[in-house]
């Protein structure tokens, strides 16, 4: 079987390559520079991390993370408020004070670093730490965006883990209320909770 092969020309002529040897990093290193750089470059791998924000910036800085075109998540939750003259309002507020979620990739991060409001992305001290994507999967779902709450008591209870919908896979503690039993969600990456309301037909035991 005849072997495939590639004529390449310059000024000294014009020589032949045989082009599974093009294959190894050596063959394709030798080659001229104007093949070498029409070689698509690797494309970077983005993850979901987390942003730690000036006190009260967390909209602000959405607004601008927008601005520079950089993919990001605020979490929210409703609460019903009594102001001074005892009328009951319902605000919107973010469920993590101080922090926004962001998808980028390692050449994005000065970028996320710059913009007006943003303390740091929230890591060690060589790199940030990516969030699960079972955590942000539960956050971006219908679930996740009308029926969490903030949850700041020590979470004593049942190790468990969702058995269907969009937080399978998650696991947790199961809380016993008054009113009911709640799904308490910790991100590690923050070290904060969430909490929403479960049936037990969707939990199992670990």
């Amino acid at each position: 079987m005849s072997r495939a092969k590639l004529c390449v020309k310059d000024d000294g002529g014009s020589s032949t390559l045989d082009v599974r040897a093009l294959a190894s990093s050596a063959a394709i290193h030798s080659l001229p520079e104007e093949i070498r750089s029409s070689a698509p470059a690797e494309k970077a791998i983005s993850h979901w991390f987390a942003v730690l924000t000036m006190p009260r910036h967390e909209k602000s800085a959405v607004q601008h993370l927008s601005l520079r075109g950089i993919e990001h998540f605020l979490p929210v939750y409703q609460k019903i408020s009594r102001w001074r003259n005892r009328q009951k309002v319902q605000v919107t507020l973010p469920l993590f004070p101080r922090y926004v979620f962001v998808q980028v990739d390692h050449t994005q991060y000065l970028s996320v670093l710059q913009t007006p409001g943003v303390v740091r992305l929230v890591g060690s001290r060589t790199e940030p730490t990516p969030v699960s994507d079972l955590e942000m999967h539960f956050l971006r779902s219908e679930t996740g965006k009308n029926n969490v709450e903030p949850y700041s008591d020590l979470a004593v209870g049942q190790r468990v883990s969702i058995k269907t919908g969009p937080m399978a896979g998650i696991e947790g503690i199961l809380v016993r209320q008054q009113n009911g039993s709640r799904f308490v969600l910790t991100l590690s990456v923050i070290q904060q909770s969430v909490s929403v309301e479960v049936s037990a037909e969707q939990l199992k035991v670990l």
